[in-house]
C-alpha cells in the first residue's frame, strides 16, 4: 500500500473578495498568480468571489488582482505568502473606493480572529 500524496499537501487557503464599493457600482475583478489566471469576475454590489489554493513548496505564492469600476482601476496583492501565511488561511477582503481592506482573517492553527482596517494600496 502506497502512502497518499494528499497527506503531504499543505491545507488550502481561502480568499474571499467582496464588492463593498460605496454608491453601488459593479466591480470587475481579475486575479492571477504566476501559475493560475482566475479570469475576469463581474461582482454586483455586495457579491463576493471566492478562490482556494495551496501555498507552493517554496512559500512564495502570490496572487495579485486588478479592480475596475466606472473609470477607476486599482491593482493590489491580495495574497502574498510571506505576508499572509501566519495571518490567515481564510482571508476575507472588502473592496472599498480607496483601498481593499482585510475585514476578517482566521488562522487554522490558532483561535485568533483578527480585524484589519487598512492595507496599503498599490496603484500601477
Amino acid at each position: 500500500m502506497q502512502p497518499s500524496t494528499s497527506s503531504f499537501l499543505k491545507p488550502k487557503t481561502t480568499v474571499i473578495v467582496k464588492n463593498s464599493l460605496e454608491g453601488g457600482p459593479d466591480l470587475f475583478l481579475h486575479c492571477r498568480s504566476a501559475d493560475n489566471d482566475l479570469g475576469m469576475q463581474h461582482l454586483h454590489p455586495n457579491w463576493s468571489f471566492t478562490f482556494r489554493f495551496r501555498i507552493n513548496f517554496f512559500g512564495t505564492t502570490l496572487f495579485h488582482c486588478s479592480f475596475r469600476w466606472k473609470h477607476f482601476l486599482h491593482k493590489f496583492v491580495i495574497y502574498e505568502a510571506s505576508r499572509d501565511v501566519e495571518t490567515c488561511d481564510l482571508c476575507s477582503w472588502e473592496v472599498k473606493r480607496d483601498v481593499p481592506c482585510m475585514v476578517f482573517s482566521h488562522k487554522r492553527n490558532s483561535r485568533a480572529f483578527q480585524t484589519l482596517i487598512t492595507i496599503n494600496n498599490s496603484d500601477e
